[in-house]
């Protein structure tokens, strides 16, 4: 894949992959330098995938959000603390992690993948 496609392939998705790991770590900062990081990989291995296969890129955002989870501590979103949250900070996203709060970490990620992501099933 050529810069061009690279460009438009990831640039145009950056907000899927955003929601998709604010899902899995639900702290801004760190989503942030997730999100980075998968750009950055997704630059070093994009010979391995096509500019169609997302798949790919959520599967490295994946290892790369779990790894800065398993560095920090749990950080779960209660409705008191919702409102402290960063003006910036979509309010669908932030609904949706109110919503999903309570499920299981796989649940959570499969409604984000199918919900926020705007994946097929």
């Amino acid at each position: 894949m050529d810069k061009s496609h690279f460009n438009t392939f990831i640039f145009s998705s950056a907000d899927k992959i955003y929601y998709y790991v604010y899902c899995l770590l639900r702290n801004q900062e760190e989503t942030l330098e997730v999100v980075s990081l998968t750009i950055e990989e997704c630059w070093k291995e994009r010979k391995k995938f096509s500019h169609t296969d997302m798949i790919y890129v959520f599967k490295i955002a994946r290892k790369l959000a779990r790894l800065k989870a398993a560095t920090g501590c749990e950080k779960r979103i209660s409705p008191a603390s919702a409102n402290n949250l960063l003006a910036d900070t979509n309010p669908d996203l932030t609904r949706f992690c109110l919503l999903t709060q309570d499920l299981s970490p796989v649940q959570a990620e499969v409604m984000c993948l199918r919900s926020m992501v705007r994946l097929r099933m």
